[in-house]
């Protein structure tokens, strides 16, 4: 974790100044816990802010009126170090229950957000349907990290990926605290990537397997055409789906996303066996960067050089950022010399050397998987 503190933005704090109008009120919203259903709310503020600039905003008096909701994002993307840490923390909890209409997403990552459920339930946190928890930068837990979800006083906000290194046990505990369909991923998931292993295992001395060797093998499981199959066992082929895509006058890609926007998410690029950038890069990820594989990853959003959106996946190895484009470039490649961008906002990128192989050192691994053979 202290590879992100240089890309930290402490003392943030951005209001959008031309805030959504007042909505109508309707039953089992969040305005209904402070509005009479059917009534109009206040002007609804989005403000981006740290926990440390908050107190200062609080400590002036800002954000005590009536007139104005607040939807925060608390940005706490740090590492707790030391008692005072903590105590800052608490500080400014109790400041934020002062706030007298608000919406709270805090996005944490896996050192803060443990504090966060303590101090939380400590202080009898009473916007518990107000309250929404997130992990933005668990990259990769290399063991299952002790974070007690399961008591948290809000609605549970960790995509599949992350969720897949919780106990099964936990899973089964949070159930209506997040999303049932992102909690049923997790669980496929983590018995896709377990089951994969399985396999590998019966074919392969998986145990002498390098973290080159993982990632070569996963891929060509997941996206490799029979023909070219080097495998033991046979790859799924997993295909782009042209079919929730189209092209507009200037030949710019669309996507038309589905209902239950399949083709973006592992699991269900996995049951189709097709999906789109997104899909297929973040099933990649969950694969390596499952308890099972153990490689960490993120997918990474920005443009390539025609201008179109994308995803793809960064993964570490000896601390070096390799890529993979599952849908254009492949394993390995230099997407950074061939024009791809990454947003600004994602530390990912930025906090190690990027790296990429050549043909003949990916010939290497695939020899050295086979060499593994049983």
């Amino acid at each position: 974790m202290d590879r992100y503190q240089p890309y930290e933005k402490k003392g943030r704090c951005s209001m959008d100044p031309k805030p959504l109008p007042g909505r109508k009120v309707t039953p089992g919203s969040h305005l209904a816990e402070y509005f009479p259903v059917g009534s109009t709310s206040p002007c609804i503020y989005t403000v981006k802010i740290s926990y440390d600039q908050f107190v200062a905003c609080m400590n002036a008096g800002k954000y005590k009126d009536r007139d104005h909701f607040y939807y925060f994002i608390i940005q706490d993307e740090g590492v707790l170090n030391t008692k005072d840490d903590g105590m800052l923390r608490l500080q400014f909890l109790k400041y934020l229950q002062d706030v007298p209409y608000a919406i709270y997403n805090f996005q944490c990552s896996d050192s803060t957000l443990p504090a966060y459920i303590y101090f939380l339930n400590h202080m009898g946190w009473k916007k518990e349907k107000n309250t929404i928890l997130q992990m933005t930068m668990d990259r990769h837990p290399a063991t299952p990290k002790n974070i007690p979800i399961e008591t948290a006083k809000g609605r549970i906000m960790i995509d599949e990926e992350n969720l897949m290194w919780f106990p099964d046990q936990t899973l089964r505990l949070i159930k209506g605290k997040t999303n049932d369909t992102v909690l049923e991923d997790a669980f496929q998931l983590k018995y896709f990537a377990r089951g994969l292993k399985i396999k590998l295992n019966e074919k392969y001395r998986f145990d002498q397997f390098t973290d080159f060797d993982k990632a070569f093998v996963a891929y060509h499981f997941l996206f490799d055409h029979p023909a070219f199959c080097h495998l033991a066992l046979p790859p799924l082929g997993i295909t782009y789906a042209n079919c929730q895509t189209s092209r507009d006058e200037h030949g710019v890609q669309i996507l038309k996303p589905s209902e239950t926007k399949w083709e973006s998410r592992p699991v269900g690029t996995l049951k189709h066996n097709q999906g789109v950038c997104t899909g297929q890069s973040r099933l990649f990820n969950a694969v390596i960067c499952s308890p099972e594989f153990q490689i960490p990853a993120a997918p990474i959003y920005g443009k390539i050089p025609s201008g179109e959106s994308h995803c793809w996946s960064n993964f570490v190895i000896d601390n070096q950022i390799y890529q993979c484009c599952p849908t254009l470039r492949g394993l390995f490649p230099d997407l950074d010399a061939a024009g791809y961008k990454a947003n600004d906002a994602l530390y990912f990128p930025k906090i190690y050397p990027h790296a990429s192989l050549k043909h003949h050192q990916i010939e290497d691994i695939r020899k050295h998987v086979k060499s593994l053979k049983r």
